[in-house]
C-alpha cells in the first residue's frame, strides 16, 4: 500500500505465500495481505481403517530414527493409516489434514496416522485423504521423484 519503509529494499516472504495458515507469524500478516491461502495440498490413500488404542500396548521404546514417542491415552478410537509418509514429506507433524475433525497422531518412514474418531466421514481402505503442507513438507514433497505433482 506504499507505505514500506525505504530503509527496507527487500522482502523475503518465502512460504508465507503457500503456507500462511499453519505458522503464527504468517497468520499475523493474513491482515495486511488479504487473499493469503494455502496453495499446496497432498492426496494419500487409506490403506487401514480400524478402532485401535491409543496408547501403545507393550514397551515403549525408540523408532527407526532414534526418537521416543509419547503417547496420551485416550481410549480406542478410529484411526486411518495413509500411504504417505517420513520419506515423501519429511515429518508427517507438519501435516493438516483439511477435514477439521481429524488430526495426525503419528507416522513413520512409509505410513501416517490420523485420528478421524471424530469426524462425520466414515474413513474406509481405499478412501482419499487431502492433507495440507508446510513449507519444509512443500520442499520434501516437490523434490521425491516418488510423487506424482498435479498442477492445476
Amino acid at each position: 500500500d506504499g507505505n514500506m519503509p525505504e530503509e527496507v529494499n527487500q522482502l523475503r516472504v518465502g512460504g508465507m505465500y503457500y503456507t500462511p495458515m499453519y505458522i503464527k507469524e504468517f497468520r499475523d500478516w493474513i491482515e495486511y495481505m488479504p487473499g493469503l491461502k494455502n496453495v499446496m495440498s497432498i492426496e494419500a490413500e487409506v490403506i487401514e481403517s480400524n478402532i485401535k488404542p491409543t496408547h501403545p500396548i507393550g514397551e515403549i521404546v525408540v523408532d527407526g530414527f532414534g526418537q521416543k514417542q509419547t503417547y496420551i491415552d485416550r481410549g480406542n478410537r478410529r484411526r486411518v493409516i495413509v500411504a504417505l509418509g517420513k520419506n515423501d514429506v519429511g515429518s508427517y507433524l507438519q501435516l493438516y489434514p483439511t477435514d477439521k475433525k481429524t488430526y495426525v497422531v503419528g507416522g513413520s518412514s512409509d505410513h501416517t496416522i490420523i485420528d478421524v474418531n471424530d469426524s462425520d466421514k466414515e474413513y474406509k481402505v481405499g478412501d482419499i485423504v487431502t492433507l495440507n503442507l508446510d513449507y519444509e513438507s512443500i520442499m520434501v514433497a516437490t523434490q521425491s521423484r516418488y510423487l506424482e505433482k498435479i498442477i492445476k
